[in-house]
């Protein structure tokens, strides 16, 4: 049978049709998988895409990301036109100096490096000066939080402790004995307290109360250092994480906290929000809505870990012994949680369907961290791939015209 002019057209258009249907059935065509221009690596980056991201930090209302990439120097960022390219200005500069703390309530970010401290709001793109380290007042600043009931940002310097918010200008937290606040590494809040927990001269902590009053809590001893610290409801009870301890205090009648427990042989690190948490590992837990409850994967398989304590297999189209989950990052805007595999990557959308990303393949893992976040305001992921580096990219959101080249 011959077919010619309009039979044909209708017949290619029906074939196309089903081979089409026939592949969203197994390739989720929601999603792309895009290379960002000039995303390959070069002499620079010693020819390894891993070298290009040395650190990536995804701020809160920033549609620019930070990435810091050592081999070849500077810091770069993914620009509007999907391009790796250099982020530019004055900061951000290093990539172990520089720290970030965010007003959740504003947007604004502040920030510090070596050369002072910097501050960029949503919708912005690069950093304004505050001040420098001259000495007047900063002089080498080590760290940067938002302190919520304050509403201001304090810096631990080696001067002192400092507050600054857009509104106000940077000004010392002034303190009085019997202890002292020489050369503050890291300032963390107790509000059921009315203090801030601050390491200084190393490994020494001591309680800056809200009126200035400071006492000593510890001295954690050598190489070790203060990393985080919380209270109870009632302000009672002060637990104190250090890298190689944790500690329990109670307060006493007189208002002394006094140690009553310590777990020696820890390693307690810091989570850092606006930096993506290595996922890989023997077991990760995921807070993803894609089943409505959390999801647990490890290199057995998939489960949702139900109310009762007891997980429930979620199913995948690929065995997950044979092909195991090795890497997962949520994409919250799509509802959609990607699956990184030894072989392909697969998108998982709200009703549990899972199905491979068209050109999934291409994010097959490398066996590191693989999705380093999703860029704001964008609701695109960075991901690192074997040649290259990636952008997954939600045509709904995007529109169809951004997969396309």
């Amino acid at each position: 049978m011959r077919f010619t002019g309009i039979g044909l057209f209708l017949l290619l258009a029906t074939v196309a049709g089903k081979l089409a249907r026939a592949a969203d059935e197994t390739e989720n065509t929601r999603f792309c998988v895009a290379i960002v221009t000039d995303g390959k690596p070069t002499n620079a980056d010693v020819n390894n895409a891993y070298r290009m991201l040395s650190r990536v930090v995804m701020l809160p209302g920033i549609s620019r990301p930070i990435i810091y990439a050592i081999n070849r120097g500077g810091t770069w960022t993914i620009d509007e036109n999907r391009a790796f390219s250099r982020f530019g200005g004055d900061f951000p500069n290093n990539v172990f100096f520089d720290k970030y703390a965010a007003d959740p309530s504003t947007g604004v970010i502040a920030a510090i490096g070596h050369n002072g401290l910097f501050t960029i709001a949503p919708g912005e793109i690069k950093f304004r000066q505050i001040a420098s380290n001259n000495g007047q007042p900063l002089a080498h600043p080590y760290s940067i939080k938002f302190i919520g009931r304050w509403q201001r940002f304090v810096v631990a310097d080696a001067t002192g402790l400092f507050s600054w918010t857009p509104s106000l200008p940077l000004e010392r937290l002034e303190s009085k004995g019997p202890a002292n606040l020489l050369n503050p590494f890291l300032a963390i809040d107790l509000p059921k307290i009315g203090a801030l927990l601050v390491s200084v001269q190393g490994s020494m902590a001591v309680l800056r109360f809200d009126d200035g009053r400071v006492e000593k809590l510890t001295d954690f001893g050598k190489d070790d250092f203060l990393v985080d610290a919380e209270t109870s409801d009632d302000g009672q009870i002060l637990i104190v994480r250090s890298y190689f301890a944790t500690t329990t205090y109670s307060r006493s009648p007189t208002g002394i906290f006094e140690e009553t427990l310590a777990q020696k042989g820890m390693r307690n690190t810091a989570a850092n929000p606006f930096e993506p948490t290595d996922q890989r590992g023997d077991s990760r837990t995921l807070h993803a809505p894609v089943s409505g409850h959390p999801l647990t994967y490890n290199r057995t398989g998939l489960f949702e870990m139900l109310p009762d304590g007891t997980k429930k297999p979620f199913s995948v189209p690929f065995d997950p012994v044979a092909t195991p989950v090795l890497d997962a990052m949520e994409m919250p805007a799509s509802h959609a949680l990607i699956l990184f595999t030894s072989v392909a990557a697969f998108a998982a959308d709200a009703e549990g369907n899972v199905k491979e990303l068209q050109s999934g393949t291409k994010l097959a893992s490398v066996r590191l961290p693989q999705a380093r976040g999703v860029i704001p305001g964008r609701n695109e992921m960075l991901v690192l791939g074997r040649d290259a580096l990636y952008l997954i990219i939600d045509k709904r959101l995007a529109g169809p015209r951004a997969c396309l080249g």
